[in-house]
């Protein structure tokens, strides 16, 4: 068992699942239920040209958060595909092949478990291994834009790297986890009224 003490400050170095949002990740299994990978194959274009439309409504305040036709947030949308990209790159040049999910089983089934591994290890380098470390949880109170920028960021890492797939340069995670690990961020602070800003520009931080 991985343990990790703020008192002891003892942390045996392996991912914290614990620190991946749980109600964001409950909406991208939603959205995941219905729309798997077998929807768009393995082209990872088609899932990063459905994040790119779905980003530019969402930052449109004039336009409603949720999708026409699922009526599931937006944000949701967003980061399942982009764990089907992330799920795409971890299994570039390992053979593993694609893992279909059946629409009637649990959502929570449709989720890519080793993409969420990597989504921890992302959560965890941010409060153990950064100098300094983030405060645990401390995303919930960043500025959406600044999330949304990190997320443009990293979507611009995966374009601009065509082979192998792009891996952030502080952890050496894939860019897509991050990507992800920006999208539940997002989604959580839209569920909480955090969203005012989406239309801000700014400079980046180093966020996961």
């Amino acid at each position: 068992m991985g343990s990790c003490s703020s008192d002891s400050k003892v942390y045996d170095g392996k991912p914290l699942w614990t620190l991946i949002p749980i109600g964001p990740l409950r909406r991208v299994a939603s959205v995941r239920s219905l729309h798997n990978t077998e929807v768009k194959g393995e082209d990872a274009r088609a899932y990063f040209n459905a994040v790119l439309e779905n980003l530019y409504t969402y930052r449109d305040p004039e336009v409603c958060d949720y999708h026409e036709k699922t009526n599931k947030h937006l944000l949701a949308h967003i980061a399942a595909d982009i764990m089907a990209i992330a799920s795409i790159d971890l299994r570039s040049g390992t053979g593993r092949t694609v893992e279909y999910v059946d629409r009637e089983a649990t959502p929570w089934l449709s989720l890519d478990f080793h993409v969420l591994e990597q989504t921890a290890k992302v959560f965890t380098f941010s409060v153990v291994e950064k100098d300094p470390p983030y405060e645990i949880n401390s995303w919930q109170y960043g500025q959406h834009w600044l999330y949304l920028n990190a997320l443009y960021r990293h979507l611009g890492e995966m374009v601009m790297t065509k082979a192998p797939p792009s891996r952030d340069a502080e952890t050496g995670i894939l860019s897509s986890v991050h990507a992800f690990c920006n999208g539940l961020i997002l989604l959580w602070q839209a569920d909480h009224g955090l969203n005012q800003d989406r239309t801000g520009t700014g400079i980046d931080c180093r966020h996961p």
